[in-house]
């Protein structure tokens, strides 16, 4: 494909390419990236495309990609929550301790649905989808919600467990 026709393609394209990726996505840059990497392959392969067929074709490539990337984030999310999980079991001794300061923090800090939504999957073991289903929302506002919760938590946690300079 020359230059001519790839410009051509992205004058033509981009708007609802980046439309769809910021709607499965909910993130500007990662939008923008997935849609420059679309263009970017199709520079560098041998593609010829029907006329027909080029919208769908693109709006299927940045589908593809985007379902990816949520895919990726899923196998990080649930290694960070196992990774959470084994945190809170070092040190058997303070379990019990360690669980309930968990439990007061989770309580006091985050709403209703983030509560649920942690209790839904660390708790009860739900998958993304069962919880999506359960509360009617959808399973990117899940992880969402998880990713933040998570991290949250986290961040809390490490701030402890540094050790304070005594000046």
């Amino acid at each position: 494909m020359n230059e001519q026709e790839l410009k051509s393609l992205y004058e033509t394209y981009h708007t609802e390419m980046l439309g769809l990726a910021k709607t499965m996505l909910y993130d500007e840059t990662e939008s923008q990236d997935v849609v420059s990497d679309v263009f970017a392959r199709l520079a560098d392969s041998q593609a010829v495309l029907r006329s027909g067929s080029v919208r769908s074709y693109l709006m299927t490539c940045v589908r593809n990609r985007c379902v990816n990337i949520i895919n990726q984030k899923k196998l990080r999310h649930r290694i960070n929550g196992l990774y959470t999980l084994a945190t809170l079991e070092e040190g058997k001794g303070d379990e019990d301790e360690r669980a309930e300061n968990l439990r007061h923090f989770i309580n006091r800090r985050f709403n209703e649905r983030d509560r649920q939504i942690l209790t839904m999957r660390f708790a009860d073991g739900m998958k993304y989808q069962e919880i999506a289903d359960a509360l009617q929302i959808s399973e990117v506002a899940v992880y969402k919600h998880l990713s933040q919760s998570i991290m949250t938590i986290r961040t809390h946690f490490e701030k402890d467990k540094k050790p304070q300079s005594h000046e």
